[in-house]
């Protein structure tokens, strides 16, 4: 089981638990060519010498290298597992998010944190919700224990509960279409981000640095005469599938 405590504030939502057992472009008008004021597509970068967009060296296949072997204290943050969101919303109500872990069983930890942020740009806004383990160790692990290890080998210790603040850009409820992403971030990616000081923009590029996972991004429906949300995605309401297999 475990305890958690959410703080919420606009556009931000921090949760912390103890377990006992962000600003939009517009795209180029062609793939092929950028300029420092016309930004490439996600997951691409501008060559600046050849005005012309090349994809990132990123990528989301593992979180970070492992040799092999133990590991010392560190953030570890959700690459794969289950993930519910309520996709169906009344207007000015937080949004349930539910993310359940895929843990290699050479991993332990005790401690998860969940943290969410919101966009909006004109008519359009979008979420991204991000969960870490805070102190996993690791022992005796494989070299693939940060990434694609079979599906078969998941252990899921954690359900971590958080929610979404209300999308209520200067104060008013929005109304319409919100896609709610739980990015791909790196092990590097996730202590940043745990340091609460990036702005909207750094934090949204940094998840924009990488190419979109239809997989990671929920549509959530949000409108005036939609039902309220549940408390948390332990009761019915909410949309769940497999993330990052």
């Amino acid at each position: 089981m475990f305890r958690s405590l959410i703080v919420r504030s606009a556009g931000i939502s921090l949760a912390f638990g103890v377990a006992v057992s962000m600003g939009a472009c517009e795209p180029p008008s062609s793939a092929s060519e950028c300029s420092t004021t016309v930004p490439c597509e996600r997951g691409e970068e501008c060559n600046l010498v050849t005005l012309s967009c090349e994809p990132t060296e990123a990528t989301n296949e593992q979180t970070a290298e492992h040799a092999g072997g133990n590991f010392s204290e560190r953030k570890l943050p959700f690459f794969r597992g289950k993930v519910c969101v309520a996709t169906k919303v009344a207007a000015g109500d937080p949004i349930p998010v539910s993310i359940e872990p895929c843990i290699h069983p050479c991993v332990s930890a005790t401690l998860f944190q969940f943290y969410s942020r919101y966009s909006c740009d004109g008519s359009t806004c979008r979420a991204a919700e991000i969960a870490w383990l805070d102190d996993a160790v690791g022992t005796d692990c494989p070299a693939d224990v940060f990434g694609r290890f079979p599906k078969s080998e998941c252990t899921y210790p954690f359900r971590i509960e958080g929610k979404q603040s209300p999308i209520s850009p200067s104060g008013s409820n929005y109304t319409g279409l919100v896609p709610v992403e739980v990015p791909f971030l790196t092990n590097e990616d996730v202590e940043r981000v745990a340091q609460m000081d990036m702005s909207t923009s750094e934090f949204f590029g940094l998840i924009d640095s990488y190419a979109p996972d239809s997989d990671r991004i929920f549509q959530v429906n949000i409108a005036g005469d939609n039902p309220t949300a549940p408390e948390s995605c332990a009761e019915p309401g909410c949309t769940c599938r497999d993330v990052g297999f």
